[in-house]
């Protein structure tokens, strides 16, 4: 209730009721929305990737340390009551020095195919 539209971004960020934003843009658009809410002076919970490259990586992490905001990435599990007991026991010092990680990857996934270029649906600027 009370949801509303805006074609720019910045419309949200403008407006004193709102906290934080979520950012679920198109991937370019991730650190350049995050910048503009940190600088608005919004918290930012940002889906990922959260950066193209480590220059971007680098702008944000200077931005959320000088904003007294909080900045939150989104990543599938890492919130899960099993995956936070294990970075406890880390930080605890129950598991001792990690040397090394590995990870893997145990779904099968079908090709997805490849997309043709298509224009943005009608209301949607990527600009």
């Amino acid at each position: 209730p009370g949801a509303k539209g805006v074609d720019d971004l910045r419309r949200v960020l403008d407006d004193p009721n709102v906290d934080g934003v979520t950012i679920a843009l198109p991937d370019h658009w991730h650190v350049p929305a995050a910048l503009l809410a940190l600088d608005a002076g919004k918290h930012v919970y940002l889906e990922k990737p959260a950066a193209h490259n480590f220059r971007e990586m680098q702008m944000l992490l200077a931005a959320a340390k000088n904003s007294n905001k909080t900045v939150q990435h989104g990543t599938q599990a890492r919130s899960t009551p099993g995956m936070q007991q294990a970075i406890g026991m880390l930080y605890e010092g129950l598991i001792g020095d990690v040397l090394v990680a590995k990870c893997w990857n145990w779904q099968k996934r079908n090709d997805i195919g490849h997309a043709q270029p298509t224009e943005p649906p009608a209301g949607v600027d990527y600009d």
